[in-house]
C-alpha cells in the first residue's frame, strides 16, 4: 500500500524510517530539497508509522510546504503527482480558504485513492460555512478528520460539522521530530492517526 505524505517532507535518511520508506519516487515541490526543516511532515510521518503497524505499506513524501514563511508550491501538482505515482492513500494535513476548480478535478478523478484531510484549526462550523479545501469537496473520496483533546470532547480550535467523518486525537500528540520527539496539536495530527489507522486495517484484506 502506497501512501503519500504530503506536507513538508522528510530527511530519507533518518533511521526511524528507514524500513517503511518507498525505494523511489519522493518529489520535492518546494525547489530547496526533500529534508524537512520545519518539522510539521517528520511528526506526520511518524503518526501514520505509529498506527499503521504492521500492514504491508510505504510512504512515498511529498513536500509542497517548506513550512514558516517559505514559499508554498502549488498544492495542486503535488496532490496529481501522489495519484501518478500510484498512492492508495493521500495524507494532507492542512489546506486553505477557497475552491481550487484543479484540485477538485485531480482528487475527483482519483477515484481509487482515498485523500485522509484535515478539518482545519478555526474552530469554524463547516455545516454552517464550508470554506476549507480540500475538506469542503463533496467528493466521496475525501475523508476529513477533526481533532479531539485529550478529554475525548472536541478540541477547541478544531473545525466541526456533520462533513466530519472521523475524529481522532489531537491534542499534545507526541511524534518523531527531525531531531528526537516532541508534542503537537491540531486536526493535522489527527488526520495522521487516521491515516495510520486506515492503513492498518488493509492489511487483512
Amino acid at each position: 500500500i502506497k501512501v503519500a505524505v504530503v506536507d513538508t517532507g522528510l530527511n530519507l535518511k533518518d533511521p526511524r524510517f528507514e524500513s517503511v520508506l518507498c525505494p523511489t519516487g519522493h518529489r520535492d515541490f518546494t525547489g530547496e530539497g526533500i529534508e524537512d526543516r520545519h518539522g510539521h511532515g517528520t511528526h506526520m510521518a511518524g503518526l501514520i508509522k505509529r498506527y499503521a503497524g504492521d500492514a504491508n505499506y510505504c510512504l512515498l513524501i511529498v513536500k509542497y510546504f517548506p513550512g514558516g514563511t517559505g514559499h508554498v508550491a502549488e498544492v495542486a501538482r503535488a496532490l496529481e503527482y501522489a495519484v501518478e505515482a500510484g498512492a492508495r492513500f493521500v495524507n494532507f494535513s492542512g489546506g486553505g480558504l477557497g475552491p481550487e476548480p484543479r484540485e477538485s478535478d485531480i482528487i475527483a478523478s482519483a477515484e481509487n485513492t482515498t485523500f485522509v484531510v484535515a478539518a482545519g484549526n478555526s474552530a469554524t462550523d463547516l455545516d454552517a460555512t464550508c470554506n476549507y479545501f480540500p475538506a469542503c469537496y463533496p467528493l466521496k473520496n475525501i475523508s476529513v478528520v477533526g481533532a479531539l483533546g485529550i478529554d475525548g470532547k472536541r478540541f477547541p480550535s478544531s473545525s466541526f460539522g456533520k462533513i466530519v467523518d472521523s475524529w481522532e486525537l489531537g491534542q499534545s500528540v507526541v511524534s518523531t521530530l527531525p531531531s528526537g520527539d516532541g508534542a503537537l496539536s491540531g486536526s493535522s495530527i489527527a488526520t495522521a492517526i487516521h491515516t495510520g489507522k486506515l492503513v492498518n486495517a488493509k492489511k487483512n484484506r
